[in-house]
């Protein structure tokens, strides 16, 4: 499959500008100001955000300087970068669509946002970003061949096999590969491209890859949240199957109460997260 001869209903250069950015200089915030201002579905978005209850101390915010410095530049980084991809999930504006991409998507990367919160605060937004980025790949498949999509999703539902299976068998790859390769080509930060190829199966990173600590705490959380948001229906769960999540238990840290907790009242969580209540419904 040549992805360079893709026909994309979107322009990944600006998903890609975003995620170049950071906190360290004034440029940079100069630069993410201009961004979201390019694009005036993303400036409304942003101001809806610094206006609503949960950042509003009362006074209106009618420029995005004030959202910027109000909300704090990586929170708005991460809500610029879901409000990008937004114009990448539309390509598959269909029920199934958007609740096996779209929704599994927001849900993980929500999830990903408050496990890594109890965590680690300083993983939150990059963990949020590569939670909805996971599944880029089967995006690319749906634009590539929508008819032979929908027939994955058939094929996994009615046969209880994985998406990657179904996807192997009429594209002749998948999109964990398919996804690695656009984010690599999209020129977007290595992290996501790790996470694409291997939220499924982390422990087969290779060592050669070099994987920072950090990084990989990452990956794991992605990993987890990924099984979670699947386990409650927002995705392909497979009763039945033995998923191996130890590793993200071990690598967390967290009590056997603190596990059963997160994952019993996982709906309450993501229903009071501003991402979760802005995205859900954007597609």
């Amino acid at each position: 499959m040549d992805l360079s001869k893709i026909d994309l209903p979107f322009q990944p250069h600006v998903l890609a500008k975003i995620l170049q950015l950071n906190e360290n200089s004034d440029m940079n915030f100069k630069d993410l100001d201009n961004l979201i201002r390019a694009d005036q579905n993303m400036t409304t978005l942003i101001l809806k955000v610094a206006n609503s209850s949960f950042y509003s101390r009362g006074n209106e915010i009618s420029n995005l300087q004030q959202a910027i410095g109000m909300i704090g530049f990586k929170t708005v980084l991460a809500f610029a970068t879901a409000g990008a991809a937004k114009k990448i999930f539309e390509s598959g504006n269909y029920s199934r669509f958007r609740r096996y991409v779209w929704e599994h998507c927001i849900v993980t990367a929500t999830l990903a946002r408050v496990i890594s919160g109890k965590y680690d605060k300083d993983l939150q937004e990059e963990a949020f970003i590569g939670g909805l980025l996971h599944d880029i790949g089967k995006v690319i498949l749906n634009i590539v061949d929508r008819q032979k999509f929908i027939e994955v999703i058939h094929l996994a539902e009615d046969n209880k096999i994985e998406f990657i299976e179904a996807e192997n068998y009429l594209f002749e790859t998948n999109h964990a590969k398919v996804g690695g390769i656009c984010i690599e080509n999209w020129h977007l930060p290595r992290l996501f491209k790790i996470v694409a190829e291997y939220h499924e199966n982390p422990l087969e990173i290779p060592d050669e890859l070099e994987v920072s600590d950090r990084d990989k705490k990452i990956i794991y959380i992605i990993s987890y949240s990924n099984y979670l948001a699947k386990k409650y229906k927002y995705g392909n769960y497979l009763e039945g199957k033995e998923y191996d999540i130890s590793y993200a238990h071990k690598m967390l840290n967290f009590s056997e109460a603190e596990i059963q907790n997160l994952e019993e009242n996982y709906a309450e969580a993501i229903k009071e997260d501003q991402f979760y209540k802005f995205f859900i419904t954007v597609v």
